[in-house]
């Protein structure tokens, strides 16, 4: 039913101002909104061990991964993505559509899906200790108490686990070119490849990621000419 209910709404979506959703917003009082605690949000290795997955596997932007509903098809395999969590100091953390208004019904994985079933476990725990306490944000990645998480969170854990186990500095955006590099060097087609970052354009990626589309052509080219040109030595 949600996946019919969001298709409905993905034409209004379009026609709005990106912006705060009026009826949801501000999400934390003006006065209340400090910069993000980095480590509460993803103490939890379900937390941090999910939301590290899904950037690296969906290539989304940080405001879509924070923005995350629980709209999960587990029998198909599909997550819709039509929200962002974003955060300006005026408002504080407030929710939005994704930045090119669209509505995405992205396939995953099957070991994706496991491991969201097992966040989702820990999720619903999460819920029952807190009991009054709990606020029904509604988002998927969420505070021990349910709020909604503060969009540099994931950055700022990232930052110090690199920095705990020596590793070279990541920022968040890596992995959704990382994400996209691989798809294209693998002979997905830019259309695809569009639609699954949440392009509303497919010339973005072409210019964006024109040298991995070279690479891929390069590939082509030398496959061609192994299969049809060289032979093989005995």
């Amino acid at each position: 039913p949600w996946i019919r209910k969001a298709q409905g709404r993905a034409h209004q979506l379009r026609l709005r101002r990106r912006g705060p959703r009026r009826d949801h917003l501000p999400l934390r009082r003006k006065d209340t909104a400090m910069k993000p605690t980095y480590e509460s949000p993803l103490a939890s290795r379900y937390a941090s061990k999910t939301m590290l997955h899904l950037f690296l596997i969906t290539g989304r932007r940080r405001e879509d991964i924070c923005g995350l509903k629980d709209k999960i098809d587990f029998e198909n395999g599909i997550v819709c993505i039509d929200t962002a969590l974003l955060y300006l100091p005026k408002l504080g953390i407030y929710e939005s559509t994704t930045k090119t208004e669209n509505t995405t019904f992205l396939p995953l994985p099957k070991e994706t899906m496991q491991l969201l079933r097992e966040y989702r476990a820990w999720h619903n725990e999460l819920r029952l200790k807190n009991g009054d306490r709990w606020q029904d944000s509604g988002f998927l990645f969420v505070k021990s108490d349910g709020a909604p998480i503060h969009p540099d969170s994931f950055a700022g854990w990232l930052r110090k686990f690199t920095k705990r186990h020596d590793l070279p500095h990541l920022h968040p955006h890596g992995f959704r070119h990382t994400n996209a590099s691989m798809l294209i060097g693998n002979g997905v087609d830019v259309v695809t490849v569009a639609n699954r970052l949440g392009h509303s354009d497919v010339s973005t990626t072409l210019d964006i990621y024109s040298h991995a589309i070279n690479e891929a052509k390069a590939k082509a080219s030398e496959t061609l000419a192994d299969v049809m040109l060289r032979r093989k030595k005995a």
